[in-house]
């Protein structure tokens, strides 16, 4: 499985404070929690349990906090560059497991499926 993600900004813990200082910060926390509890659960679904995974692939830039703005497009250019260059980082892993034959045609299953065709 090939996961493409965007551009995760690395959390720090603040250092000191209380309460109100990890009430700032607990959203960027919480959202980061369930990124990595996502990829984990896809890896126990696809029964891959190295360290590094082997069947699953995560490709994501990272960034300083505040560094991009979801509703700024002036950093598309900066983006793309990113995503180029993590391509070209990434590509001789990626080739030999999904470019080197075609992928079978994606059959959706019908709406009135049953729970038994899906296992």
């Amino acid at each position: 499985m090939l996961a493409l993600g965007c551009v995760k900004e690395d959390f720090i813990a603040p250092a000191t404070g209380g309460q109100l200082r990890w009430a700032l910060v607990a959203a960027k926390l919480f959202l980061q929690a369930q990124s990595k509890s996502s990829f984990t659960s896809a890896c126990l679904l696809l029964g891959d349990r190295g360290n590094p995974p082997q069947r699953i692939f995560r490709i994501e830039a990272s960034a300083p906090a505040g560094h991009f703005q979801l509703d700024s497009s002036n950093e598309i250019p900066v983006m793309k560059t990113l995503g180029q260059n993590l391509a070209r980082q990434h590509i001789d892993q990626l080739r030999p497991v999904f470019f080197t034959s075609p992928a079978a045609p994606f059959v959706p299953l019908p709406d009135d499926a049953d729970e038994t065709a899906i296992a």
